[in-house]
């Protein structure tokens, strides 16, 4: 607070500095696309499409993945053998939570609960062949 007033730009580097802290690996120079939404594959995942084809976006419009919907490589992860104590969660001894976070934002996308020592799998993997074809006839080939 500066003055009796909130300082807004402390306010907000704050709020980076802490994210980048609980998310290792999030990056500062992740820009955000600015393309048409085309479907929705959750509350912080959509299929957005530009003049270079189809990408899995955040929420916050960062690129995880262009033609593909196997987003989870371009998501910042993290694996967990044992929740904290806060959480009170126990996990059976042969099962890892991985988190995956948007690497822009922080923002979380998805949690998986697996086999420990595996990796979990891409949940949804669509044809965007067909979303093309489907596109390309609705917008009669323009983009």
């Amino acid at each position: 607070m500066a003055d009796g007033r909130v300082d807004s730009k402390a306010t907000l580097q704050l709020r980076q500095d802490l994210r980048l802290r609980r998310v290792p690996g999030r990056r500062n120079d992740a820009h955000p696309l600015e393309c048409e939404a085309v479907a929705q594959l959750g509350p912080n995942l959509k299929i957005v499409r530009d003049r270079e084809g189809f990408h899995v976006v955040s929420a916050a419009g960062v690129r995880l993945v262009s033609g593909s919907t196997r987003w989870r490589s371009g998501a910042v992860s993290q694996t967990i053998e044992k929740p904290h104590q806060a959480h009170r969660i126990t996990l059976h001894r042969d099962l890892s939570v991985t988190a995956y976070y948007c690497p822009g934002s922080g923002m979380l996308l998805a949690v998986d609960v697996h086999e420990a020592g595996s990796t979990p799998n891409d949940d949804i993997v669509l044809d965007l062949t067909k979303l093309q074809d489907a596109s390309t006839e609705t917008t009669k080939g323009r983009i």
